[in-house]
């Protein structure tokens, strides 16, 4: 599967932090996709959502990470932030433009939060 400029900016991003990323649009499954989903946000130390075009499934993505105490990264490119619905457009959204604009406030944003994550960062 071809990475598109978010997940790529954003992996990057969380790689760089000594984190590691999962794209879940990327797991290979023949099950239920929501409960793979499910697992995966269990597992998972924090989340990094984009909710850009209104994509209707991260909402659910993020509450539910939310719900379990685990730290949501919420993000929007510029130009749709207008549009965020009212349950989000509270949260300090990280506005990108570019994937290197991107990159660079998540990774911002991950270090100020989270510090540096268990893994050695990937030499660039």
């Amino acid at each position: 599967m071809r990475k598109g400029r978010y997940f790529s900016a954003a992996e990057s991003a969380v790689t760089e932090c000594g984190y590691a990323p999962r794209c879940l649009k990327e797991i290979g499954n023949n099950d239920n996709i929501c409960d793979l989903f499910l697992s995966e946000i269990r597992q998972a130390q924090f989340l990094v959502a984009d909710f850009t075009r209104l994509k209707a499934g991260v909402y659910f993505e993020a509450g539910f990470a939310k719900a379990l105490g685990k730290e949501v990264f919420w993000t929007c490119r510029s130009d749709d932030i207008r549009n965020l619905h009212f349950d989000t457009n509270h949260y300090g959204h990280i506005e990108w433009t570019t994937k290197e604009d991107l990159r660079r406030k998540l990774r911002e944003r991950i270090m100020a939060v989270l510090g540096r994550g268990p893994h050695p960062p990937l030499p660039q």
